[in-house]
């Protein structure tokens, strides 16, 4: 997780949920990938980054979360949709 919020001043992390929030803007994020059976997955910024409501305060959801004691990733609705 620390990849994605690298650089972002004004992430913010609710220890109560595990999650991660932070600008909406998503041209301040990168495309990250994943190797999936011999293939690189591009998940864009526009895939994990997610409006909840809060974009008067420019605040959305980084909708990936760190799973601690986890050697793997758990892609569910946010990756799938695409």
């Amino acid at each position: 997780m620390s990849i994605i919020i690298k650089g972002h001043d004004e992430a913010y992390y609710y220890s109560s949920d595990g999650l991660y929030t932070a600008t909406c803007d998503t041209s301040r994020y990168e495309t990250i990938y994943f190797y999936s059976q011999g293939t690189f997955v591009p998940m864009t910024p526009e895939m994990y980054i997610m409006d909840i409501g809060l974009s008067a305060r420019d605040e959305c959801l980084i909708a990936i979360a760190e799973f601690t004691g986890w050697d793997a990733f758990l892609l569910g609705v946010v990756f799938l949709k695409e």
